[in-house]
């Protein structure tokens, strides 16, 4: 053996072997090698150009005779690429990705590849999308968003305002709050790369605070189609006020002061009319579109105020208007004791509403708002309602609506299969209810067609006077005896002396 040193890094050498004899002279035929010394490595390996999806490397080589270079991207699918300067394009990467590259000289035989130099870098992670602001107050507000692709570790939130403030946050969501009421923030959202440092291009936002509640409003000069408004503020960044007449025609006054005249209201005279008067404070972001700014409701102070008139002559009190009409009243959430009730007013006011319930028990009720809620009552019945709209006199109603409902009857009891054969069962159950009309009976096939030897779940429930209100059901599971002989189908149902009527879903008695 012999070990050669002092060679050139990356050169070729032709080395021949030859035996000697023992005179120290003669030598035999021999054998000759080509060996390539392997290239130095590369210098100066530098990632240039990143993007989403591809890395741009760069290098420099202290090599004489390097044919090629080959790139390799370790832990990936991605081919070796095989270039021949010293530079080269990484693609098809995964955005926010971190990446272990390495490269190494290749000699002239193609196959000798010297030391290889290795880089890590990460990809710019993908975009972000659909910034948005929710749960804005005074001195907070979340944002969302999401990525659009790759990956991130995380999230870095730039926030130029009063105060400015940066933070780090793990998931497409941050809650920033310690802010200033009535202000205007800049948010920017940027995606982190896998190395915590590199960052995508990121989105902003203008996002504005809610204003604080104006304080001390006053109603004064009330006349009988007028009233004047003051009030004071403790907020800054405010632009103008927004004053709302809820209940009316009115349309909504923007001013730009701390007072305001609401005129063409309803004169006095002989008739009582309340106003309900919303101040809504609105800053900067009012002046623009509405539809960037959906969330931006302010908070508002309330006033209730009374148009002048004298209200003692007993003309007064019959000239009130008469509540408009009730529509759309309707029953829900029906049970055996128990439904709810809701409706709407067709127009002008009304301080409340009477509901009268004929059936058993009988009773009459006052509710404040649109809805009623009847307990207490008895299963499988009949009751029948009446809902009117009160005045503001506290007496006077409007023409009412009325409606018939049913409670749900009980469930039936002592369910039980009787009789059983190849291709009927008879089913006898006792029932507590009264007011009841028919009874259904439901399984999963035609019931004059039943299988020897198969299992039937069957369901029997009580059905109230509307033939449509059921009671919880009652079910059993029974199977029919198995035999090869008889062809006869029947379904016989006990308890009550009553005329049958079938379809291809149900049994219904009645």
């Amino acid at each position: 053996m012999a070990v050669l040193t002092g060679l050139t890094p990356g050169s070729m050498y032709t080395v021949q072997v030859f035996a000697v004899a023992e005179d120290n002279v003669t030598q035999g035929s021999g054998a000759s090698l080509t060996v390539f010394t392997k290239p130095e490595t590369i210098l100066n390996l530098t990632a240039e150009d990143i993007t989403t999806t591809s890395i741009t490397l760069t290098w420099s080589s202290a090599l004489s005779g390097v044919v090629h270079y080959k790139v390799k991207i370790p832990g990936t699918t991605l081919p070796d690429l095989t270039v021949y300067s010293e530079t080269a394009t990484i693609s098809q990467l995964i955005p926010g990705r971190n990446y272990t590259v390495e490269v190494s000289a290749v000699d002239g035989d193609n196959f000798t590849e010297g030391d290889a130099a290795s880089l890590t870098v990460s990809t710019v992670p993908g975009n972000i999308l659909g910034l948005t602001a929710e749960n804005i107050t005074t001195k907070s507000f979340s944002l969302t968003w999401n990525l659009t692709e790759g990956v991130a570790v995380g999230y870095n939130v730039q926030v130029t305002g009063v105060p400015d403030f940066d933070t780090r946050v793990d998931s497409e969501m941050a809650v920033l709050t310690g802010l200033t009421p009535g202000s205007m923030y800049t948010v920017q959202v940027f995606a982190v790369a896998e190395d915590n440092v590199t960052q995508g291009s990121g989105a902003s936002l203008t996002v504005f605070t809610k204003p604080e509640t104006i304080l001390n409003l006053t109603a004064e000069d009330i006349t009988t189609t007028s009233i004047t408004l003051t009030w004071s503020s403790a907020l800054s960044g405010v632009v103008h006020y927004k004053v709302k007449i809820p209940g009316t025609t009115l349309p909504d006054l923007t001013v730009y002061s701390e007072t305001a005249t609401i005129s063409q209201l309803i004169p006095g005279g002989t008739t009582r009319w309340k106003y309900l008067l919303w101040m809504e404070t609105t800053s900067l972001k009012a002046m623009l579109p509405l539809s960037r700014f959906p969330q931006e409701k302010s908070a508002k102070a309330a006033l209730s105020l009374v148009a002048p008139f004298d209200d003692r002559s007993p003309q007064g009190r019959r000239n009130l208007p008469v509540p408009g009409n009730i529509l759309g009243l309707t029953a829900e959430n029906i049970t055996t004791k128990s439904f709810s009730l809701t409706w709407n007013l067709t127009e002008g006011v009304a301080v409340g509403y009477n509901v009268q319930v004929t059936g058993v028990p009988d009773f009459d009720t006052r509710v404040d708002s649109e809805m009623a809620v009847l307990t207490g009552l008895t299963p499988g019945s009949m009751y029948t309602v009446q809902v009117f709209a009160v005045a503001e006199d506290n007496v006077t109603q409007g023409s009412g609506a009325s409606l018939t409902v049913f409670t749900k009857p009980e469930t039936i009891l002592n369910l039980t299969a009787e009789d059983i054969t190849t291709t009927s069962i008879t089913l006898t159950w006792s029932s507590a209810l009264s007011g009841v009309v028919h009874y259904k009976c439901i399984r999963p096939a035609t019931i004059s067609q039943l299988i020897p030897g198969r299992n039937y779940t069957v369901e029997v429930s009580a059905v109230d006077g509307d033939n449509f209100t059921e009671g919880d059901a009652a079910s059993l599971t029974v199977s029919t005896d198995i035999s090869v002989i008889g062809h006869a189908h029947a379904l016989v149902i006990k308890g009550q002396p009553l005329r049958e009527k079938l379809d291809s879903a149900d049994r219904t008695i009645k």
